[in-house]
């Protein structure tokens, strides 16, 4: 039979965590009745991100908080695109939607009132990322050359100068060159190599 754990029981072990899913809850409380999910979302307590995954309601939510949970609710992947791009103040807005790049395949979920986007690159091409703490909780962010690389990559449309414009790049920010050229040599791409020709001229 299974066990009805309390809330206060639920929340002492497993509060730390923010988000949780059911394999970490399986861990903690192995006769826990799926059941108390149900009553707890209704009361209140805890609220439903995705399939398995919740959030303990009174928890604050950040965009740094926002970027660990997507790490969490798909694995393997990593913040970057424009959510890095926002992170880095490589651009002047921010970002509606938190955007990552992943080995799986493409996806959208709706969560919080945030469009959390997964975008799919080859496993080959999932590097170049850095682990940053938010409340001493790792979040993996693209360093700022490898996201500009997943954006070239991830768009075709960027043809000349006048569409680096139009994206409102910082030309203030501080480029690794040789580190985001040898990150562009792993891409084996003739389009991203032509689009960093362009991105170098744009940016001097």
């Amino acid at each position: 039979m299974r066990n009805r754990h309390t809330y206060l029981e639920f929340q002492n072990k497993l509060k730390d965590f923010e988000v949780v899913n059911s394999a970490l809850i399986n861990t903690y409380f192995p006769d826990f009745d799926s059941k108390r999910l149900n009553e707890w979302q209704k009361k209140g307590y805890i609220r439903k991100l995705i399939k398995s995954w919740y959030l303990f309601s009174d928890v604050n939510i950040t965009e740094l908080s926002l970027f660990r949970w997507s790490n969490l609710l798909r694995k393997p992947s990593y913040i970057s695109l424009e959510s890095a791009f926002t992170y880095y103040g490589f651009i002047p807005e921010q970002s509606f939607e938190i955007k990552a790049v992943t080995s799986l395949k493409t996806i959208h979920y709706n969560i919080l009132g945030k469009t959390f986007t997964y975008n799919t690159l080859s496993p080959t091409l999932l590097f170049g990322f850095k682990t940053i703490l938010y409340n001493q909780k790792p979040i993996c962010m693209a360093r700022l050359e490898k996201a500009i690389l997943d954006y070239l990559y991830l768009h075709t449309g960027i043809l000349d100068q006048h569409d680096f414009e139009a994206l409102r790049w910082n030309r203030n920010q501080s480029i690794d060159w040789e580190l985001l050229e040898s990150y562009l040599s792993v891409f084996h791409s003739k389009r991203v190599e032509k689009n960093i020709n362009q991105f170098k001229k744009y940016m001097q």
